[in-house]
């Protein structure tokens, strides 16, 4: 790889992350105004609790698959096999929350919340803190940096201008806003695919032992 390449995508890459940054501070705010103490807390604490949840369901696998990825080009079935691993991390967590959590526990740690609610947050977090990070190691690994950091860019907008439209609405609320983001994410989660060629992959079959 040329320098020249290098230094565009470092470049690329923080212009955009600054962009980005100021861009997520400027929806904070407008949360927070709206909400106020109490439900910006609850908001601030819902999505701190399952950023939390993800780092633990994890288990260090994003890591070792931004390695693999890496390393060379993988196939469809390798990247389906890490999907499934990842749908399954998130149907056990519905499914552990949703109902064999007992009430009384689910009260004492979400605090009177309701478990819809939860259960949305749940997947919103899913979606932004693993489905979409999956996404950009995959666009990293293909050098493709321009394209992941102008969509990185364009989800913050996008969030935006939905923030500002809902608060000038005047119906901004706790679950909107991780509606929104669940949403949001799902939909350039589909655009990744298409602008990261992952559908033009090769159907090679996968052995676990090719990774090592």
């Amino acid at each position: 790889m040329s320098n020249r390449s290098i230094s565009s995508r470092f470049l690329v890459s923080a212009l955009a992350n600054f962009l980005r940054g100021g861009l997520s501070f400027i929806t904070t705010i407008i949360i927070a105004r709206d909400f106020g103490p109490k439900e910006y807390g609850d908001y601030a604490f819902l999505l701190g609790t399952f950023v939390g949840v993800m780092s633990l369901l994890d288990l260090g696998t994003s890591s070792a698959f931004q390695t693999f990825v890496s390393q060379k080009e993988r196939g469809k079935m390798f990247l389906l096999s890490y999907a499934g691993w990842q749908l399954l991390q998130v149907l056990l967590a519905l499914l552990f929350i949703g109902l064999i959590i007992p009430d009384t526990w689910f009260e004492k740690i979400w605090l009177g919340h309701e478990k819809k609610l939860v259960l949305l947050v749940l997947v919103a977090v899913f979606m932004q803190q693993l489905v979409w990070k999956t996404m950009v190691q995959i666009g990293e690994s293909k050098r493709l940096t321009h394209r992941i950091q102008l969509t990185n860019l364009s989800i913050a907008i996008v969030h935006l201008l939905l923030v500002i439209g809902c608060w000038i609405g005047g119906f901004l609320s706790v679950q909107l806003v991780f509606g929104l983001i669940f949403v949001e994410y799902l939909i350039f989660v589909t655009i990744a695919y298409k602008i990261l060629f992952i559908s033009k992959l090769k159907n090679e079959a996968f052995d676990f032992r090719l990774t090592l």
